[in-house]
C-alpha cells in the first residue's frame, strides 16, 4: 500500500509536469485583454503639455503644464475569431447516432442515448471542446452518473433505473490543471486534475481529482 509520502511524491511529480507558463502564454493570445499592446509596462501612457507657459502681463513667469493621458490602446479578437470560425464549420449540427436497432431492446438503448444527448446539450458541448482543444491544446470530457429518476418517466421498460449520465468539460482557461500519465505504449493509465473550488466561508480549497480505470480519487488540501 502506498505511503503518505510515497502518494505526495507521486502528486508532487504529476503537477510538475503541468507547464504553468505555457498555458499562460497560450491564455495571453487567446484574450485579447491580455495582448502586449493593452499592457500599460509595454505601451505606457504619455506625459503631454497642456499649457506651455510664458510670461505673466505682471512679467512673472507661468510654469509649463502637463498631464498624463492615456494612450490609445487597440487589440484585436482576431484568434477567437479564427477558432469560432473554425468550430462552427466542424461542429455545426446535433450528433447523429445513424444507428438501425435490430430490437426493441436496442430501440430502447438508442433512445436513452439520444435523450442523453439531449439532456447534456452535446452539441454545444462538442463545440466547447473543439474550441479549446485549437485554442489551449488540452480538454478532458468527463461523464459520470447520478440519481434522476424523473429522467426515466414514461419510460417502464427502464425497470429500476435511477441514474443517468451527466458531462462536463476541464480546461486549462477554465482553471482546471490537467496532467495524462501514459504508458511507456502510449495507453492513458492515469488523469490528474489539478482545480481549486470555494469552501462555505467564500475560501479558496485546493483540490485534485485522480482517476486510473478502475477509480476516482478526490484529495484537497487546506491552509
Amino acid at each position: 500500500m502506498e505511503t503518505k509520502e510515497e502518494l505526495q511524491r507521486r502528486i508532487a511529480r504529476a503537477r510538475s509536469r503541468y507547464n504553468d507558463e505555457k498555458y499562460r502564454s497560450l491564455y495571453a493570445q487567446w484574450d485579447y485583454r491580455e495582448h502586449e499592446v493593452m499592457r500599460p509596462d509595454l505601451r505606457p501612457d504619455i506625459r503631454q503639455v497642456v499649457n506651455s507657459g510664458g510670461t505673466r502681463p505682471d512679467g512673472t513667469k507661468e510654469p509649463e503644464r502637463t498631464e498624463i493621458r492615456a494612450v490609445s490602446r487597440i487589440a484585436s479578437p482576431i484568434e477567437q475569431d479564427i477558432v469560432g470560425i473554425h468550430t462552427a464549420f466542424a461542429i455545426g449540427l446535433d450528433p447523429d447516432l445513424g444507428a438501425e436497432p435490430r430490437n426493441e431492446n436496442e430501440k430502447h438503448m438508442l433512445k436513452l442515448i439520444e435523450e442523453t444527448n439531449v439532456r447534456n446539450r452535446v452539441r454545444f458541448l462538442n463545440q466547447s471542446a473543439v474550441s479549446a482543444l485549437l485554442s489551449e491544446t488540452i480538454v478532458a470530457e468527463y461523464w459520470w452518473s447520478s440519481e434522476d429518476a424523473d429522467f426515466y418517466d414514461g419510460k417502464p421498460w427502464a425497470g429500476n433505473a435511477k441514474t443517468r449520465l451527466r458531462c462536463e468539460l476541464w480546461s486549462p482557461f477554465l482553471g482546471d490543471k490537467l496532467v495524462p500519465e501514459k504508458s511507456a505504449t502510449g495507453e492513458l493509465v492515469r488523469f490528474y486534475r489539478f482545480y481549486k473550488i470555494k469552501d462555505e466561508n467564500g475560501r479558496k480549497v485546493d483540490r485534485l481529482m485522480e482517476i486510473d480505470d478502475t477509480s476516482v480519487f478526490l484529495y484537497e488540501l487546506r491552509g
